[in-house]
């Protein structure tokens, strides 16, 4: 252990030894000042990155200004020059104001990269100075004061006069817009893109003005900032940036045609490819075409299946062709509506899938006459997210596809070329002959005339309760629209054929047992209109 001491002992001291001489260079090694720009009357002169008698780049700055707003203040007019100098070993150029020393620079003020020696930036500096003192005495003169702001006031005249044509300009257009708007409508009674292609001309129209106002501010600005030595600049800067941000636009405009050109040609190729095949799947619908696996019933889903595929496909393709697609800002807009669509979706898809699924089942047509659980009616929309029905009180009652999928559905029409079967069911009581029930019903079926003749309406007993029969009638009627109507006729039918022959529609519940058996006598069990015992024992 005392050995393994020593060795860390001897690794530290070794470690220290030879990060000494790195860590000394680091301490002498001077930090490099922050530079700072000579502005003066607006104008930039120079820029000082390196120290100078003590005093840091923007001490040498506000020296530099100093001496050159007293030298502006002249009575008379100053001319710069440059002169070389050597002081303590450093050699440098100063400039000069008459025999005034305004500021230096030295070699160490140039930039690391800089392609200019230093006396060409001394002579830029020099001239940028004489401008700048020709800007202090040109402002002093009242003549020349008094020019500016009278052209000024006339630029300012001429510019309101301009802005309020413009003005004009565009109330007479959103005018003449509004009443095309009115008359395109009166003509289409309200319907059509005429309000919302002239809105969008509309709109074009004040974003140009806007442009054309804006352009005349920026202009009616430079022109009077030019008007005075000391603003002067300001209105060079203006009128500069102006047409920099106006290349900006151009040259992103010219680089983002080639990508809408190929967005363009991606949209109509979809274009077309889905057109043909809305028409394949129309004549598909309208059983003008066989397509394998496709039934007219399905056939308009499977159309918006297939088109939205193709519009997908074109979207991606067109995705990377999209100006602005790559930048961090609509990758981010992209994110945060899947994360949305994600969150939102989930019922959406459930509905849009139990939508497919009965689409695809074939359990409902348009104009069927369907139940569903404890609404019957006639099926008048079917879409991706829901059925809607409407019933004999005409109510447009809306089922989500998700409830449909869970219910059964009965549907009356679709087997409606073999006839729509319907049914009803009466409770007599033990004492009534059956044959004469069987045949009260088929006679009774028979007198309405909605019910079909062929095949011949039929009577089966459901059940042997415990205090009446069952019976049961089955007939089929033309059109499964009529159902409740004439279901509604068969029961008035019944009533009155019972009426007739004096059978009672009762469903007897004894208290206590009968004295006597409650039986249907022999004698009656062929009671008109049932069939004579005779004509029952020939038929058999």
């Amino acid at each position: 252990m005392r050995s393994f001491v020593r060795l860390l002992h001897c690794l530290v001291t070794l470690f220290i030894l030879l990060s000494a001489p790195a860590l000394a260079l680091a301490a002498d090694k001077p930090s490099q000042p922050e530079e700072a720009e000579l502005i003066v009357a607006n104008r930039h002169i120079a820029t000082f990155r390196a120290e100078f008698g003590g005093a840091t780049p923007r001490a040498r700055a506000e020296r530099a200004a100093r001496r050159i707003a007293l030298a502006g203040e002249s009575s008379k007019p100053l001319k710069t020059n440059t002169v070389s100098y050597s002081l303590d070993g450093k050699s440098g150029i100063a400039i000069r104001a008459g025999d005034q020393i305004l500021f230096a620079l030295l070699p160490a003020d140039l930039e690391a990269d800089a392609s200019l020696p230093l006396e060409v930036e001394a002579g830029n500096a020099a001239q940028q100075t004489q401008r700048v003192l020709d800007a202090y005495r040109e402002q002093g003169d009242l003549k020349g004061i008094a020019r500016g702001v009278l052209l000024s006031l006339l630029a300012t005249a001429i510019a309101g006069g301009l802005l309020w044509t413009l003005l004009r300009a565009g109330r007479r257009v959103t005018d003449g817009v509004q009443r095309r708007i009115e008359r395109k409508l009166a003509v289409t009674a309200g319907v059509g893109w005429a309000r919302y292609t002239y809105g969008l001309v509309l709109r074009v129209a004040q974003i140009v003005l806007i442009l054309l106002a804006l352009f005349l501010v920026d202009v009616w600005l430079t022109f009077v900032l030019k008007q005075f030595p000391i603003t002067e600049p300001l209105g060079d800067h203006l009128i500069d940036y102006l047409f920099r941000y106006a290349g900006h636009f151009g040259d992103a405009c010219l680089a983002a045609l080639p990508g809408l050109v190929a967005v363009a040609i991606i949209i109509v190729i979809a274009q077309a490819i889905a057109g043909m095949l809305r028409s394949v799947f129309d004549a598909a619908q309208s059983e003008h075409l066989t397509l394998p696996g496709v039934h007219p019933e399905t056939a308009s889903a499977t159309r918006r299946i297939v088109v939205g595929g193709v519009w997908a496909f074109a979207f991606a393709l067109a995705y990377p062709y999209i100006p602005g697609s790559s930048t961090d800002v609509f990758k981010g807009v992209s994110v945060l509506l899947g994360f949305l669509f994600t969150l939102g979706s989930a019922g959406v898809m459930s509905q849009l899938m139990g939508g497919l699924v009965l689409t695809y089942a074939r359990a409902l047509r348009l104009g069927d006459y369907v139940k569903i659980g404890e609404i019957e009616g006639v099926v008048r929309e079917l879409s991706t997210l829901s059925v809607k029905i409407v019933n004999i009180r005409n109510e447009e009652i809306t089922i989500p596809n998700a409830v449909l999928l869970g219910s059964a559905i009965y549907n009356y029409s679709r087997r409606a070329d073999q006839g729509t079967m319907l049914s009803t069911k009466v409770t007599i009581g033990y004492d009534a002959p059956w044959r004469q029930i069987h045949a009260l019903l088929i006679e009774a079926a028979r007198r309405v005339p909605e019910i079909r003749t062929s095949p011949d309406p039929t009577v089966y007993q459901r059940a042997l309760n415990d205090f009446y029969v069952e019976y049961e009638l089955f007939c089929q009627i033309h059109e499964a629209q009529q159902r409740v109507p004439v279901l509604s006729a068969l029961h008035a039918s019944i009533q009155d054929c019972f009426n007739e022959y004096g059978v009672q529609i009762m469903s007897p519940h004894f208290f206590e047992q009968p004295a006597q058996p409650v039986l249907s006598p022999k004698s009656e069990w062929h009671a008109p209109p049932a069939a004579p015992a005779e004509a029952t024992k020939a038929s058999n």
